[in-house]
């Protein structure tokens, strides 16, 4: 089976790389305490900060994307399942969030970005990169 040889298990695991590095980045921002980001007026940091969970949410999506197709060029559905892991991460992390004592909160409007951005990234695979990907495959 390609998925179990060892130098194919090693590309694999280097083609997830990228998302996995940028899921920790995505962890530590979402983590780290608010005295790390500059003070803004709340209003002006609202649209500031769902942008940036649609922006960050969506290349973590395409970084899985990348890391899905290298593991398994053919796999069905392989925007579903990214989508599917992008926002049960993005719904962990507000969790997360919300656990924390001080500094975070849960924000159902940060899960909305998160899938916003998410969708975002379904949309460019989907116009853009699954014809690049797939070719003409059907599944």
């Amino acid at each position: 089976m390609r998925i179990l040889s060892s130098n194919t298990i090693w590309r694999n695991v280097v083609g997830f790389l990228p998302a996995i590095f940028w899921a920790i980045i995505v962890a530590i921002l979402s983590l780290s305490s608010v005295a790390i980001v500059p003070k803004i007026s709340w209003s002006e940091m609202a649209g500031f900060d769902k942008l940036g969970h649609a922006i960050f949410y969506c290349i973590l999506a395409l970084w899985v994307i990348y890391g899905l197709f290298k593991l398994v060029p053919r796999y069905r559905n392989i925007e579903y399942w990214t989508a599917l892991a992008c926002v049960v991460f993005g719904i962990g992390m507000e969790f997360l969030q919300g656990m924390m004592r001080e500094g975070r909160q849960f924000e159902y409007l940060d899960i909305l970005a998160d899938i916003v951005g998410v969708l975002i990234a379904y949309c460019i695979f989907n116009v853009l990169l699954k014809k690049k990907y797939y070719g003409n495959y059907r599944h």
